[in-house]
């Protein structure tokens, strides 16, 4: 989270964390990566092109065997979504627009649910876990 927040502070966006979780949770570094990993650099590139007050919203909280987790950003243009699939805007589509596939992967290997919202152009994703 330290390096994505060094990075997206570096474009000037405001980023802020809201973390509440004990110090060993039973998930995989590579899934937190994975999750983390992808929503982060989705919302960095999304709030980098907005022109007035860009940031990023982070939450990650843990509750008796939940873990809750949450990104959110403002964005400009338009979000595609087709057959409950998100399609990456970017040019180089053979390369790209996997991201949120991989966090749904991860969340459907902890019975987690994602939900995504993208209304009043504040994109937000929420997933919930279940971790011991």
């Amino acid at each position: 989270i330290s390096f994505k927040f060094q990075e997206a502070e570096q474009r000037e966006i405001k980023t802020t964390l809201d973390l509440n979780i004990p110090e060993n949770l039973e998930i995989s570094p590579i899934d937190m990566t994975i999750i983390l990993g992808n929503l982060l650099d989705n919302a960095i590139e999304a709030a980098s092109e907005v022109k007035e007050s860009p940031y990023i919203d982070v939450k990650i909280k843990y509750d008796k065997g939940r873990l809750f987790l949450q990104v959110k950003n403002p964005y400009v243009g338009e979000v595609i979504e087709k057959d409950g699939r998100f399609i990456t805007t970017k040019n180089d589509r053979e390369n790209h627009g996997i991201g949120l596939d991989s966090v749904a992967k991860v969340v459907l290997k902890y019975d987690g649910t994602m939900s995504v919202d993208y209304s009043d152009n504040i994109f937000s994703v929420a997933v919930l876990m279940y971790v011991d």
